[in-house]
């Protein structure tokens, strides 16, 4: 099988939404297919788009991505996309070519799942102000997703709940995959060695997130989950790892919280990916407050680590954790309640906490990418037959 992946950013495997293309390419190489994976930057346009802000993205990529495929589609037996960015009939382009449009962060979630301002004047007027045309091009982009979605051949969506809702738009279930994201052998294999026997780590509760410091990450509530987390437990620290994007540098994440808490926190801006281990290394367990993912990478790593990870229950975490480690999305009290009481209840049966370890390891092993790519690379398979004995 020839596959075409048309990646919407540039191939930087720091950046999220490449990363899952970058590895979802090289999956399906591992497989047996032939997968060429192109970056925003290499679809010819008129224009340049790195560096340049989203609107720009949205008003000229289509079109300079609709040309390119008009040329080259019939050359794949797949051709993927992001589910935005081809709102063109299916006339258009080869009938040959199965047109499979992929989620990495579905729009529509963003029009049900109201994101939290943080609680500043600019965050208050910001809402005010820009608040009225922010909806109104959210809803043009859901607008666009519907179209492409229409007229692709397939839907590729990394969890149930994006099913869920594009049916509720009017797209078809038989037409809908579900193929969750993954991990590598090579990057499971760098958390392996951590003692998961090791109950030590309770005494002196050190707590992990991994992810960006922003508000759609839970950067709104944190200052209330490390408060409760604090009066439970005033030995605790909390590591905030890979924290930028927002925030430009450490020390502005760390001036975002009271004064008194700062001294349990410790921030880390950027990390090599091998470096992780080490600093999941002495945690007990890991947060991840985040309002709305395709999939939840940091919390899979965490579990990778063996961590119990506690989040909010959104689009995206409840693929990797059952129901006893979610809470309410936004209620950070409860986030850190429940934390605080299993770590208790933990420290008076240490065997009980070795086996939710080893359960966490066990359950990451199970997302691993070559078993997603065979998953996928066979549906697409059923997909095209069908198309071509049209």
């Amino acid at each position: 099988m020839k596959l075409l992946l048309c990646c919407p950013y540039p191939l930087d495997p720091k950046l999220g939404g490449a990363k899952v293309y970058i590895e979802m390419a090289q999956t399906y190489r591992d497989n047996g297919a032939h997968c060429q994976l192109l970056g925003i930057d290499e679809i010819p346009s008129p224009v340049t788009f790195i560096g340049q802000p989203d609107e720009l993205r949205f008003k000229y990529y289509p079109e300079a991505l609709k040309d390119f495929l008009v040329r080259e589609a019939g050359q794949f037996d797949v051709v993927e996309y992001e589910h935005t960015f081809l709102p063109f009939e299916r006339s258009l382009f080869s009938s040959k070519a199965l047109l499979v449009a992929r989620s990495i962060l579905l729009t529509h979630h963003l029009a049900a799942i109201p994101i939290p301002t943080f609680h500043t004047w600019r965050g208050f007027f910001g809402k005010l102000v820009k608040g009225p045309a922010r909806r109104r091009e959210l809803f043009a982009k859901i607008a666009m997703a519907n179209k492409t979605m229409a007229e692709a051949n397939f839907i590729n969506v990394p969890n149930p709940d994006d099913k869920k809702i594009l049916m509720q738009h009017g797209h078809l279930e038989n037409k809908i995959g579900v193929f969750p994201f993954g991990i590598s052998l090579d990057r499971l294999a760098q958390f392996s060695p951590l003692n998961l026997e090791n109950t030590e780590n309770l005494l002196t509760p050190t707590v992990a997130f991994v992810g960006t410091f922003d508000n759609r990450k839970g950067a709104v509530e944190f200052p209330t989950i490390v408060r409760n987390l604090v009066q439970a437990f005033s030995n605790i620290k909390i590591k905030l790892l890979g924290t930028n994007a927002m925030f430009k540098d450490e020390q502005s994440v760390l001036n975002y919280f009271p004064q008194d808490l700062r001294s349990h926190l410790m921030v880390v801006g950027r990390y090599k990916p091998e470096e992780l281990p080490t600093y999941l290394k002495d945690c007990c367990a890991g947060i991840f407050p985040s309002h709305l993912e395709s999939f939840g990478f940091g919390v899979l790593e965490m579990m990778a680590s063996g961590l119990p990870v506690f989040a909010y229950d959104v689009p995206g975490p409840p693929v990797l954790l059952d129901r006893e480690f979610l809470v309410a999305r936004g209620d950070g009290v409860g986030l850190a309640q429940k934390l605080t009481g299993q770590l208790q209840a933990w420290k008076n049966a240490p065997q009980r906490y070795v086996e939710i370890r080893k359960g966490m390891r066990m359950r990451a092993e199970q997302f691993t990418w070559k078993p997603v790519g065979k998953k996928t690379l066979d549906t697409y398979s059923g997909a095209l037959q069908k198309l071509r004995s049209k």
